[in-house]
């Protein structure tokens, strides 16, 4: 017996047609499925480095607010704690040679007027003539 004709091409022709598109556009979703998954993976990697970058800027930057400040302002810092340093030996070499501390920064051999001031803001130094030590107005030991 004949199929019966559904247009130029037989009923089962007609059928595989349908279930080969049907089939394919299974795939088809499936792949775009896939695309979307794959789409949303690479924005959030991109968000994560925007972030991270962000955040590798605000500490260059110096407003971060974890407290620890940035590196050019910690260095300022140990500038100028090396020079209170360098100050708080030459007075314990005079409480040794005369067995009191200096009443003023000033009787101090081997120190000029600059080395009496804060290398970083141009301020004098703070003296204690009964502990001996040095403070500066602008940094905190």
């Amino acid at each position: 017996m004949r199929e019966k004709s559904i247009g130029n091409c037989g009923f089962s022709s007609w059928l595989t047609f349908i279930t080969i598109k049907v089939y394919s556009d299974v795939i088809a979703s499936r792949r775009s499925g896939l695309a979307m998954l794959s789409m949303i993976a690479a924005l959030l990697m991109i968000a994560l480095m925007v972030f991270l970058a962000v955040r590798i800027f605000a500490v260059r930057q110096g407003t971060e607010t974890s407290g620890r400040g940035s590196p050019i302002e910690r260095a300022r810092n140990v500038q100028c704690l090396a020079q209170i340093e360098k100050i708080e030996m030459q007075v314990q070499l005079y409480g040794v040679k005369l067995g009191r501390h200096p009443e003023t920064l000033e009787v101090l051999e081997g120190l000029g007027p600059d080395d009496l001031r804060c290398p970083v803001t141009r301020s004098t130094y703070q003296y204690d003539p009964q502990s001996g030590r040095i403070f500066c107005p602008d940094h905190v030991k």
